[in-house]
């Protein structure tokens, strides 16, 4: 029978009897949040698509023909058009990059949980490999 007065209400599990239920519910949390925020900045591209069809009135898949001859925006009004769509992409994909930073030092400094989001994968990657062409290179 249960004591009433026992306080640890974490369930340890199975194979994984060190770690607790909570902290795999957080895992599962932040890894959901980790594949949110990858989602979202792979669609930027879309994002791209729409602002050239918006800021050049042609269609995307115009890019680079020309136009089809339809009146459109005159040319700094475009460039103004597309800097400032630009501008806003770069702020959102390292608006993006600091919460997935922030989410993943947080994790591992309260709970011990270490999650990798794909970006922050090949991130490391790419020091790695940049790190072995150097001691390559020393050599």
């Amino acid at each position: 029978m249960e004591d009433p007065k026992q306080t640890n209400n974490v369930v340890e599990i199975g194979h994984n009897s060190n770690r607790s239920i909570t902290q795999e519910t957080v895992e599962k949390i932040a890894n959901r949040f980790l594949h949110i925020t990858d989602v979202v900045m792979n669609n930027f591209e879309t994002l791209e698509r729409k602002l050239f069809e918006a800021s050049t009135r042609y269609p995307y898949r115009e890019k680079g023909r020309g136009g089809n001859g339809s009146k459109k925006l005159l040319p700094h009004h475009v460039e103004d058009v597309r800097r400032e769509g630009e501008q806003i992409i770069e702020k959102l994909s390292n608006s993006l990059a600091k919460e997935e930073d922030t989410l993943q030092t947080a994790l591992k400094e309260k709970y011990g949980i270490e999650v990798e989001s794909q970006r922050q994968k090949w991130n490391r990657e790419c020091e790695e490999e940049d790190r072995r062409i150097l001691d390559a290179e020393k050599k």
